[in-house]
């Protein structure tokens, strides 16, 4: 057996940062690890009102590409759905999509939720967790504990009703997913039931 030093993987491993968006933000992550842990107060290399400045200014960067990030997802999900409902072609075929994609949704919920409330239970995280801790991380002030009030059941026809938004541009504008969601399922429905000839100007121009 040959025993290959370290530098023969140096080549790969330049190829998968520089090609490889997976590799490139697992890179990141480790990057900004090791920084979060020199300019940490833990290790008093740097005080703590400079590394709040550096911290702010490095920041820079991944606010910026969250912005990006929530600036296109909206439009990009919206011209999806429309798309994607539009190419089953009828309303039988969506029909049956619709049927299929809605058990799946369902289904993969209900193992999620299991899941999670299962893992929750076994664990119970909030037995580590010092409530101290948090109120002098975020500078909270002791409270009185705020009683939630439940959904009853003469709120729940409003909160149907209140899905189908009646001022789409505002949901856009607030970034109501739901919302959205529903408005380019009806867009997208008023599509198919339209003569091809009609809805093909607006299917190129979300393609």
């Amino acid at each position: 057996m040959v025993i290959k030093s370290f530098k023969f993987h140096t080549p790969q491993i330049t190829y998968l940062i520089k090609k490889k968006l997976w590799a490139q933000v697992i890179f990141a992550l480790f990057v900004g690890l090791v920084l979060g842990i020199f300019l940490g107060p833990e290790t008093g290399i740097v005080e703590k009102e400079t590394a709040e400045i550096i911290t702010n200014w490095l920041s820079i960067p991944a606010n910026l590409f969250l912005k990006i990030i929530q600036m296109i997802i909206i439009p990009l999900i919206f011209a999806s759905i429309i798309r994607d409902l539009t190419s089953s072609g009828s309303m039988e075929q969506l029909q049956k999509l619709g049927f299929g994609a809605a058990m799946y949704f369902v289904a993969t919920t209900a193992i999620a939720l299991t899941i999670g409330i299962l893992v929750v239970t076994a664990i119970a995280p909030g037995d580590f967790i010092d409530s101290s801790l948090i109120r002098e991380s975020f500078d909270l002030q002791d409270t009185e504990p705020i009683e939630s009030s439940e959904l009853s059941i003469h709120e729940i026809p409003q909160s149907i009703i209140g899905i189908i938004p009646s001022n789409p541009l505002a949901s856009f504008m607030s970034g109501e997913m739901l919302s959205i969601i529903v408005f380019a399922l009806i867009v997208g429905i008023s599509l198919i039931t339209l003569p091809k000839e009609s809805s093909k100007p607006i299917l190129d121009i979300l393609e």
